[in-house]
């Protein structure tokens, strides 16, 4: 959706399916983030939280993994970017309860918007990206296609209100 409508823009997506800070301890290092080809972006978008929600990443630990990523992937990039945005986790159905380690979703977005903000950033308050309704969602967690579609929607009009795909 984003690349249809931002045609005058190259966008390339090094996300993965199921992806959290949790889980990218191993690829935090150089040696992967040293392997991707040299970043020249006008523009870094990252989404991650809601993964590190469903395992119950205890916030603290969530906080450091999340602040090294952001370290690691600005000390990669060639260039000075025009901007770093930081989406905190869009809704989920479930987010009202608290996980395993006694956290709620918000408690994620505040740490991801902190953080961001930290690292000179702009959070962008994914909470508002899509409807909190089953008509957006294949379950509980998983946005459908129209979900997606709003997602997509709601960043574009986001990153517009900061200056990007604008003509």
């Amino acid at each position: 959706v984003l690349t249809k409508r931002l045609a005058d823009h190259s966008i390339i997506n090094y996300s993965r399916g199921g992806w959290s800070v949790h889980a990218s301890r191993d690829y935090v290092d150089p040696a992967y983030i040293d392997g991707v080809p040299p970043l020249r972006p006008n523009y870094v978008v990252i989404v991650l939280g809601t993964n590190d929600f469903s395992v119950g990443e205890p916030l603290e630990e969530f906080r450091a993994g999340y602040r090294a990523i952001l370290d690691r992937l600005l000390s990669a990039l060639v260039v000075p970017v025009d901007h770093v945005f930081c989406v905190t986790p869009v809704p989920r159905l479930d987010e009202d309860r608290a996980n395993t380690a006694g956290h709620v979703l918000d408690d994620y977005r505040r740490v991801v918007q902190e953080e961001c903000s930290t690292a000179s950033g702009i959070p962008l308050d994914g909470s508002q990206a899509i409807p909190a309704s089953v008509a957006y969602f294949s379950d509980t967690i998983h946005p459908n296609d129209r979900g997606h579609a709003s997602i997509a929607s709601w960043l574009l009009e986001q990153l517009r209100a900061h200056g990007v795909g604008r003509r």
